[in-house]
């Protein structure tokens, strides 16, 4: 153990693979806190869309940083098999490519959606 404390992917491992644990525990509790206010009196839109929209970046705010600790676990790992270690750490990026080019289409189809929301309030 003590020899992998010197490496820099070690670090980026362990404080990307902290930060992933912290913000899915927070998802989670806002998840529960959303159920609260949902079943309490002082029910509101905002407060539910607001608790909707943070759970959702903390979602992906943690998957991302577990991509890192893997890929950064990983080169860790196998980093004195070169052979190995970039090819399997490039498929590990690749995610990151993809998942912004999903996140991109989610976006626009909800900007899609909300502008024909406002053309048929509008008429």
């Amino acid at each position: 153990m003590a020899l992998l404390v010197d490496k820099p992917s070690f670090i980026v491992f362990i404080v990307s693979n902290s930060l992933a644990m912290v913000l899915s525990a927070l998802a989670i509790l806002i998840q529960f806190v959303g159920k609260m206010v949902s079943l309490s009196s002082i029910q509101t839109d905002f407060k539910n869309e607001k608790l909707l929209i943070t759970t959702i970046l903390c979602n992906l705010l943690s998957i991302f940083a577990m991509m890192v600790a893997i890929v950064s676990g990983t080169y860790t790992v196998l980093g004195h098999v070169p052979g190995l270690a970039i090819p399997i750490c490039i498929l590990g990026c690749i995610f990151f490519v993809l998942s912004f080019f999903v996140i991109y289409v989610i976006v626009k189809w909800l900007k899609e959606e909300y502008s024909k929301d406002d053309e048929v309030d509008v008429n």
